[in-house]
C-alpha cells in the first residue's frame, strides 16, 4: 500500500484526516484515519475525489503525486 497524498481539516469535533492510497493490486481508496473509507475506481477517479475534497476546505498535508 502507497499513501499517495493525505489532506486534513478542522471540523467541529476535531481534525478529520484522509489518506489517498493505492493498494499494490492497483485499487485505489480515500480513507479516513477514523476508519471510514470512499472508493475509488482507479487513480483518475482517486484524483477526482482529492479536488473534491479540496473544494470542501480540506487542506494538503502531503501533495497527491
Amino acid at each position: 500500500m502507497k499513501v499517495l497524498a493525505t489532506l486534513s481539516k478542522n471540523t467541529k469535533v476535531g481534525i478529520s484526516t484522509w489518506d489517498f492510497i493505492q493498494h499494490d493490486d492497483g485499487h485505489c481508496a480515500a480513507v479516513k484515519r477514523e476508519l471510514q473509507v470512499k472508493e475509488a475506481k482507479d487513480t483518475q477517479d482517486l484524483r477526482s475525489l482529492y479536488v473534491s475534497f479540496l473544494k470542501y476546505g480540506f487542506t494538503p498535508v502531503t501533495e497527491l503525486q
